[in-house]
């Protein structure tokens, strides 16, 4: 038999002799509040896992819905389910976290086929290589040679990045051809005179490596910098009268502007992603007060996995930020297995509370499970990110993204804002 205690909160026996309306109110015992959900049959066996908006609806939908003339494409589950286990999330984020972790230790070999995991897309570039150049990939693993970009929203998303930064700094279009001047004799970039034609000498190794420098400095962040010294040189062409250089480089500064466009307001170096998520967690009894008070949940999703912070309230802010600055703060880790027994005891020493989140995500020694893990957390997040109206609050903590962290009265005032609650 299977035992599911430390994967749920609790559980509900289900007897089949019972009628339906005894059955309804047998169900009333389970919780009415985001959270997952696992149907099991007899021998505790996994039946059917889902994420519930409310859990006790959820269980009545599914086992006691009334008959109606149309048959529903749902499986029946009634006749085999004999118990019901429960996790209370609260909110969006952690169920799906949640959702993921509980079907990977229930169903290992498979779980992904069960799991509707967004397809992750980054960038990546080895400035080591004897013509460095952009390349879009979907698995953040590790290397010392590399470095990678993201998270971007679509593969379409990401190609405009790599092909922005192309155009900005005058980079080769098919660096394939770089070292094959004989192909590369029908490049349509070198036949238009747009590229730096490292294949036909034009450019050195050293001069395209400054390039590649600057486009990558600018990749993480740095694009205000660039874009002033554009503006410099556009306006001395002007007035030189250099009409068609000007015009080039203002074709270079609209490059530079796509890259600092709204869509790429979350996409950085993936080893300085910081990632700062606020939502609604329980409301509790407070000792001296007649209402329950609203907790709300945290959560910091970094290079080194996600760490969730134990629930707080308004009057606890001041503790949260200064554990959250911690975190922030803390030395970035090289990756051993020593270093992920240090980062479990950090989030402890922070308020992380649970989860079997992974470290060593974009960098590091860790295992290529724990790079799966983090590479599915990674498609997870932008899931999140990139919705039309994403739930709670989501804070780009990252010290390249240009903006300060709200300190605790900014935040404490977000979050008044954000979840309507009084002062």
């Amino acid at each position: 038999m299977v035992i599911y205690e430390d994967l749920f909160d609790g559980g509900l026996d289900i007897d089949p002799n019972l009628q339906r309306d005894q059955a309804l109110c047998h169900l009333v015992a389970l919780p009415a509040c985001k959270g997952v959900i696992l149907f099991a049959d007899s021998e505790n066996r996994p039946v059917q896992l889902l994420i519930a908006a409310n859990i006790r609806r959820t269980a009545r939908a599914r086992l006691y819905t009334e008959e109606t003339p149309t048959p529903s494409k749902r499986p029946e589950i009634t006749s085999i389910v004999r118990h019901i286990f429960y996790l209370c999330c609260y909110n969006d984020f952690k169920a799906a976290m949640n959702h993921s972790t509980i079907a990977k230790t229930l169903w290992p070999g498979n779980y992904a086929d069960l799991i509707s995991f967004p397809k992750l897309n980054l960038v990546k570039i080895n400035p080591s290589a004897k013509w460095p150049s952009f390349s879009i990939v979907s698995s953040p693993l590790p290397s010392n040679d590399e470095i990678v970009f993201g998270p971007f929203q679509s593969r379409k998303s990401a190609t405009g990045f790599v092909n922005a930064l192309e155009n900005a700094f005058t980079l080769c279009h098919r660096p394939e051809l770089a070292t094959n001047p004989v192909k590369a004799a029908s490049c349509p970039y070198l036949q238009m005179e747009n590229c730096p034609a490292p294949c036909v000498g034009k450019i050195t190794r050293d001069q395209y490596q400054r390039q590649i420098e600057n486009a990558i400095s600018a990749a993480s962040g740095n694009v205000d910098e660039f874009r002033s010294e554009l503006n410099e040189k556009m306006g001395r062409y002007c007035g030189e009268l250099e009409f068609e250089l000007a015009n080039h480089v203002k074709n270079q500064i609209e490059q530079l502007d796509l890259i600092a466009r709204y869509q790429y307001k979350w996409t950085g170096r993936l080893k300085d992603v910081a990632v700062l998520h606020i939502d609604l967690s329980a409301k509790v009894k407070t000792k001296g007060k007649r209402k329950k008070t609203q907790t709300l949940s945290a959560f910091l999703i970094t290079e080194t996995g996600i760490v969730e912070f134990a629930p707080f309230n308004l009057d606890k802010i001041e503790k949260f930020h200064k554990s959250l600055l911690k975190k922030l703060t803390a030395a970035p880790l090289s990756g051993s297995r020593a270093d992920c027994k240090t980062e479990k005891k950090r989030r402890q020493d922070v308020g992380g509370t649970e989860g079997s989140y992974p470290c060593a995500g974009a960098s590091g020694s860790c295992s290529r499970a724990d790079h799966k893990t983090y590479s599915e957390q990674l498609a997870l997040l932008c899931s999140f990110l990139y919705r039309s109206k994403p739930a709670g609050i989501w804070i780009n903590c990252s010290s390249n993204s240009g903006k300060e962290l709200p300190d605790a009265g900014k935040l404490a005032w977000m979050i008044r804002k954000r979840f309507e609650m009084e002062s």
